[in-house]
């Protein structure tokens, strides 16, 4: 993941330096990819992949994950909090989707910045994206791009991410 640019409040603003980020990122797909790929799909996923929305839409999760969540909050520790938002999707343009979020303070262990030995709280998030609304959002996609209803309803496993 890249550098974050965030404000002094703890919200995400955007990619630091999104275009050497950008740029490293194409590079590293270049050599991850197998040779024998079809030569016309590696610069389509280069965009996708480095798109300056898919690449926003990805720091902004994973800071929110680690930080942003937790920013200013009192949490009691073993106590799990939940939310829900909708997403943008940047694999689905103009697509959003419902994320469900649960968090904790898991325990306090000892920590040491700045020189000082202090006591941190270990936090714990999941997401999950809604299987409903993750259903709706990849079959109205689908429709958008065949321009009518499609003949089968594709089948979906759930998508979630742990921090």
């Amino acid at each position: 993941m890249p550098d974050y640019v965030v404000t002094t409040t703890g919200e995400f603003v955007g990619v630091h330096d999104l275009p050497a980020f950008q740029t490293k990122l194409r590079a590293f797909l270049l050599e991850f990819f197998p040779k024998d790929v079809d030569s016309n799909i590696l610069p389509q996923v280069q965009a996708l992949f480095s798109s300056e929305a898919f690449l926003n839409s990805r720091a902004a999760e994973q800071w929110n994950a680690v930080v942003g969540a937790w920013a200013g909050a009192e949490l009691e520790l073993g106590a799990e909090y939940t939310y829900s938002s909708k997403e943008p999707v940047p694999l689905f343009p103009g697509e959003q989707v419902l994320m469900n979020y649960s968090f904790s303070a898991k325990r306090l262990v000892p920590c040491h910045r700045s020189g000082v030995d202090r006591s941190c709280a270990e936090l714990e998030m999941r997401s999950t994206a809604d299987p409903e609304d993750t259903k709706r959002m990849i079959q109205s996609f689908l429709s958008s791009v065949v321009g009518k209803t499609l003949p089968q309803t594709p089948s979906f496993g759930p998508l979630r991410s742990r921090v």
